[in-house]
């Protein structure tokens, strides 16, 4: 990214925001993946941050803890992996609880069905073993 292109990106207030929102949420991980974006294009990782964290993300209509609730449920059921692990990070991290999760995975039985619960339970897992706060299962291949 060229220092103008920086430049702009760190002027917006949509930026700014939408920065601020997602590593409140998501910690400060995912710099390689968003430099990778910005490597591809700028403009990806800029919509993606002044779009998603910015404009929808930092709204004031429902608290931090009930959006990353929906956004877990809805990527479960889309089958969106990759983003449903990250989004099940960042409600930990903004301190939805594991009970509160798998109630949600639960629930995504009813709407979504059994699968996308067995997804769910094996990121939550996954996470919770980053974390330390779930031992690892006998014979489990992580």
């Amino acid at each position: 990214m060229s220092d103008e292109q920086t430049s702009a990106a760190e002027r917006s207030e949509m930026y700014r925001r939408g920065d601020e929102a997602r590593t409140r949420v998501m910690g400060p991980g995912g710099a390689a993946r968003r430099a990778r974006m910005r490597a591809v294009h700028p403009d990806l990782e800029r919509h993606l941050i002044e779009n998603a964290w910015g404009q929808v993300n930092a709204r004031p209509g429902l608290d931090v803890r009930t959006r990353e609730l929906i956004t877990v449920g809805i990527l479960l059921a889309l089958g969106r992996e990759r983003e449903a692990a990250g989004h099940i990070g960042g409600a930990l991290n903004v301190g939805v609880t594991r009970d509160e999760l798998v109630e949600l995975l639960i629930h995504c039985t009813a709407y979504a069905g059994f699968p996308t619960m067995v997804t769910g339970v094996e990121l939550l897992a996954q996470a919770l073993e980053a974390r330390g706060e779930l031992a690892p299962a006998e014979g489990s291949s992580s």
